[in-house]
């Protein structure tokens, strides 16, 4: 569906002359990403207003989708694999955070396991998008400021005791954590 979608308003945006028709492909996978990425919003979105969550679930999604930027790791195969592994990752952040006993513990554990995993391992390519050594260099020192950013903010809503705060922070640098490290050993195995 997303792909016809993205082919319909690309040949839109070709007959209107506003990109040229050898470029068409290139537009339609752009425009098929951001649909997805639309959608996968949309659905969080929908899910906070439900669950009245809409803080944690800013601060989650923000965390989660800067750091991934840069740190990359894991991609699914399919648009529909990618929104329900993104979703589900998400209700099950919501679960836990209303009733995991120890909250503050385990996000610490959470932090402390995932923390320097993705300093030591990020940027991680994908096949589809290699990096340049520059590029690298630049995803390594700007992941490295935002897990700290994100780490800073991490310990902030510790001590101003929002659990609720600091376990959606936590959970969502165990997630770029664990599509890095997925990523890792599939790739690897290949």
């Amino acid at each position: 569906m997303l792909r016809m979608i993205a082919e319909e308003l690309s040949l839109v945006m070709v007959a209107n002359k506003i990109i040229p028709i050898e470029n068409r492909k290139y537009y339609i996978y752009g425009i098929e990403l951001v649909l997805n990425n639309v959608l996968i919003c949309l659905g969080i979105i929908a899910l906070a207003i439900i669950t009245k969550t809409i803080l944690i679930s800013i601060i989650f999604s923000l965390s989660f989708c800067i750091l991934r930027a840069y740190v990359g790791g894991y991609h699914s195969n399919t648009y529909l694999k990618c929104f329900c592994i993104s979703v589900i990752n998400y209700i099950i952040m919501l679960i836990l955070n209303q009733t995991a006993e120890y909250k503050l513990i385990l996000s610490c554990v959470l932090i402390g396991i995932s923390v320097p995993i993705i300093i030591k391992f990020a940027p991680v390519e994908h096949e589809n998008k290699p990096l340049s050594n520059e590029q690298k260099k630049k995803y390594k020192k700007v992941s490295i400021l935002i897990i700290s950013i994100i780490t800073a903010s991490f310990v902030i809503s510790c001590v101003f005791s929002r659990l609720d705060i600091s376990f959606a922070i936590s959970w969502a640098v165990f997630g770029v954590f664990f599509l890095l490290l997925f990523s890792k050993i599939h790739y690897e195995q290949r």
